[in-house]
């Protein structure tokens, strides 16, 4: 059960709030997509929006938490985010126009209404920026201590190749061989990619704070061979009805697919270099193929 803000108020350093200021905590998400980026969230996120019981944003991602103490980890084309917790939480609460758009639909696809009652939010920086700052982990633990957490593992070095892929070169519009041995290592490199890869110490920061209950890991794999097998364990963990009539064509299909170019040797055995032993010991798991 959410907390009542007047509970909790005291307990909030980095979330903004005026002292008297009257917060209905009922809209905060419920569950929150974190990440990190080419792993699936975007399959995840469009495919769980379909859902009659779920309602996310029409901004797919908010940034808020991570812009509490830091900038650091905001596209800088976007515009800025706002402190105050009623800025965000005005994202979660949908207009007349958006349910009646949604009612008709769900009564089209599935013969029922729209309810939209479990909120969600999906921002894929989340995953490594709330991992590296636990304070700010316990805040959101704070204002919702049932809030449950969904990631993807996906292989490390295919997720920092497809990750450089979209922003050197399609977000850039290069081609992937227009585009030099040096860029790319910088791009990969740098310490949030390396950290975008490390599944195992992303898991252990969360969990540190959040329920082993409350955290989903699914399989890129799985998106991969078994679409809606990932689905029904989603819907499931978000106790919403686990039903195939609720799944679409959405989801055989990829979101922001990259050129398909196989990757550079040097570039293959830079990130063998990397990641060899998280690849080993992810394998070992049985989280990537």
């Amino acid at each position: 059960m959410k907390p009542k803000f007047d509970d909790i108020r005291s307990q909030l350093r980095f979330v903004s709030h005026t002292p008297d200021e009257a917060i209905d905590l009922s809209v905060f998400p419920d569950f929150m997509i974190v990440g990190p980026q080419r792993t699936g969230s975007t399959w995840l996120h469009d495919n769980l929006i379909e859902h009659p019981q779920v309602f996310m944003p029409a901004q797919k991602e908010i940034y808020y938490f991570n812009n509490l103490r830091t900038a650091a980890y905001h596209p800088p084309e976007l515009p800025p985010v706002r402190p105050e917790l009623s800025w965000y939480l005005d994202h979660f609460r949908p207009d007349a126009a958006f349910v009646a758009a949604r009612n008709e639909v769900c009564g089209q696809r599935f013969g029922e209404p729209y309810r939209g009652d479990v909120r969600g939010e999906g921002t894929a920086t989340y995953a490594v920026a709330l991992a590296n700052d636990p304070d700010l982990m316990r805040e959101l633990f704070v204002l919702n201590p049932d809030i449950k957490i969904m990631t993807v593992v996906r292989n490390p070095i295919d997720r920092a190749w497809s990750h450089a892929k979209k922003d050197l070169a399609t977000r850039r519009k290069r081609a992937v061989h227009e585009i030099a041995e040096a860029e790319w290592i910088e791009f990969l490199e740098h310490p949030y990619q390396i950290a975008c890869g490390n599944h195992l110490a992303i898991k252990q920061k969360w969990l540190k704070v959040i329920p082993a209950q409350q955290f989903f890991v699914g399989r890129f794999l799985d998106v991969v061979q078994d679409p809606a097998r990932v689905l029904l364990d989603a819907f499931a963990f978000l106790g919403i009805a686990a039903d195939r009539r609720y799944i679409g064509d959405l989801a055989n299909k990829r979101s922001n697919p990259t050129e398909g170019a196989d990757m550079p040797p040097r570039i293959q055995e830079r990130l063998q270099e990397i990641y060899g032993e998280q690849v080993a010991e992810l394998r070992n798991l049985g989280l990537i193929g």
